[in-house]
């Protein structure tokens, strides 16, 4: 059972930067066994700072969710955390309101990708897992259970995206790079993050804009049970959500790959050529399953 929030899958297809585990901290952090800084740089009070700057903290404030406490653990050397929990006087244990776990690795493109960057190989920041929960906050018609949810979400993604930006920069990285878990995920970053492969966009964009009048928790929770219905063509299937990389571009070169002629001629195919709907009946014979499921 999982404690928090599945916002994102566990990276699989990646290669962590090639070191003895005895020169890790010193070669890829630059500091010793035991740190507790982030990423090598980065200390709990300079996050604080970070959050304050890109308003986090004051979006928290607003909602109640104050004061704060932000630590950092190092799950293991190439995995760390960043959480935030929510102290109050009344309540005997803090709550986790937020849970950011990073990580850094060189990415090698698919071959269908490669040719159109000149360094198939991406210098990434990895997003493994994105929480953000609203403990004081209950489910309700406006704010419905999204697939592994156990509160509703903080509405604040934008602010923390710019976060790991400014991280991923200051660490002379690429990009970040994340791995949709379930369909909503994709759909709510998409504005900000883009799926590698160009095909996958274009289809994730006409999924939004073709299933865009349901409620996303229904159409999350259908794709959970692959009980949507693909057209292309002449043919039709029934499709589940399959994870793929999604980036979000800091280099010049990945900026480019996303504005180029090639991405976007690719995209708008793919877009052009697909068509999406809920198949309602496999959705209600499997409803209270996928509730109990995700």
């Amino acid at each position: 059972m999982l404690k928090f929030i599945r916002a994102f899958t566990r990276i699989k297809n990646i290669s962590p930067i090639n070191i003895k585990e005895d020169e890790i901290e010193k070669e890829l952090f630059e500091c010793e066994r035991g740190t507790h800084l982030l990423l090598g740089k980065f200390t709990e009070a300079e996050i604080y700072e970070a959050l304050e700057e890109e308003g986090v903290i004051e979006e928290l404030k607003k909602k109640e969710l104050y004061p704060v406490e932000v630590s950092i653990d190092h799950e293991n050397i190439l995995k760390q955390k960043i959480l935030i929990d929510l102290k109050e006087e009344t309540e005997p244990k803090p709550k986790r309101i937020m849970e950011i776990i990073i990580g850094e690795c060189r990415y090698r493109v698919k071959k269908n990708i490669e040719t159109y960057l000149k360094n198939p190989e991406i210098n990434c920041m990895v997003v493994e897992w994105f929480v953000l929960q609203n403990v004081k906050m209950s489910f309700s018609e406006e704010f419905p259970r999204l697939p592994g949810q156990r509160y509703p979400g903080l509405r604040i993604g934008k602010h923390v995206l710019k976060l790991l930006e400014n991280l991923a920069r200051a660490t002379n990285k690429d990009c970040f790079i994340a791995f949709p878990e379930f369909y909503h995920n994709a759909v709510m970053y998409i504005d900000y993050l883009h799926f590698l492969n160009p095909e996958t966009e274009g289809r994730v964009l006409k999924m939004k804009d073709d299933l865009k009048n349901l409620p996303l928790a229904k159409v999350s929770f259908a794709f959970c049970g692959e009980c949507i219905i693909e057209k292309k063509g002449s043919e039709e299937r029934k499709i589940g959500w399959t994870a793929e990389e999604m980036i979000y571009p800091v280099s010049e070169e990945l900026l480019l790959y996303f504005d180029s002629p090639e991405y976007r001629t690719v995209k708008e195919k793919a877009y052009n050529e697909h068509s999406y709907k809920i198949d309602t009946l496999c959705y209600e014979l499997k409803e209270e399953e996928l509730m109990t499921k995700f």
